[in-house]
């Protein structure tokens, strides 16, 4: 079971801001290379959560966003919690 508490540490590399949220530059299958911001959680099954938004779809801000709602809805429903 993870601990959780009040305090967080954001790495120095996190550029998002947002412990489990990431910025990524990934190659689609045809070749493009395409930004989207990634959101990870653990779920109760052992393994994780993950949820993946466009910025060329949504836009910069509105995938960072779409992304750490993600993220924070994925980790309520693993702590049992409403969020």
């Amino acid at each position: 079971m993870v601990r959780v508490t009040e305090a967080r540490y954001v790495k120095g590399h996190n550029t998002t801001g947002e412990i489990g949220v990431a910025r990524v530059k990934e190659r689609t299958r045809g070749g493009k290379m395409v930004w989207r911001y990634v959101a990870q959680w653990p779920m109760r099954t052992g393994k994780r959560g993950k949820a993946s938004f466009s910025v060329g779809l949504y836009g910069d801000d509105k995938a960072k966003r779409l992304a750490i709602v993600a993220r924070r809805r994925g980790l309520a429903e693993y702590l049992g919690t409403s969020g």
